[in-house]
């Protein structure tokens, strides 16, 4: 129908998701990328390979029981005010980047304390502007291809530990700001 978050036609159950619902944008058979610009809570994220999904000015995306794959190859991109708010009741993992995490503009957290970013070995966490704080540590997983943090712009706050596994030798570049707590 179209690329609104909001509408239901978008989504196979024929409405949009709640708090309760896993939301899964699929490598196959997707018209429209979503664009969230309102503001939403889900219980779990997956974005699959080939297929973006963006959170843009007005947007309030809570994912709300992870941990989650958020982008399982896929693409997840934060622009305007948009916002990304990534939350755990218990701690450990609380995201999995096997794809792209791009922070062109607004706001990233992991909300919880003790609660943690590992970027895969084919996953890239890309931050070119807005504010980034993670919970606890960030791990990059070494990989021919990804393990990857570049921090371009904007600012990222982490908690916790930095860690580099594997063959992350470009792993990390930073030109922007950034913090550990």
């Amino acid at each position: 129908a179209s690329t609104n978050w909001n509408t239901g036609a978008n989504w196979s159950g024929g409405s949009v998701p709640g708090a309760t619902d896993t939301v899964t944008i699929p490598t196959a058979g997707v018209t429209n990328e979503p664009t969230c610009s309102t503001t939403n809570t889900v219980d779990t994220l997956v974005v699959q390979s080939g297929r973006t999904l963006t959170i843009t000015t007005g947007g309030f995306l809570t994912v709300d029981n992870t941990p989650n794959s958020i982008a399982s190859g896929g693409t997840v991109v934060i622009n305007g005010t948009g916002r990304l708010d990534m939350t755990e009741a218990t701690n450990g993992t609380c995201i999995t980047v096997t794809g792209i995490l791009q922070i062109d503009a607004g706001t990233f957290n992991i909300t919880d304390a003790g609660n943690d970013l590992v970027v895969a070995a084919t996953g890239f966490f890309d931050v070119n502007g807005g504010t980034s704080t993670i919970g606890q540590t960030i791990t990059l997983q070494g990989g021919a291809t990804g393990g990857r943090m570049d921090v371009d712009g904007g600012t990222v706050t982490c908690n916790g530990s930095l860690s580099i596994d594997g063959n992350a030798a470009d792993g990390l570049e930073l030109a922007g700001a950034y913090g550990w707590a």
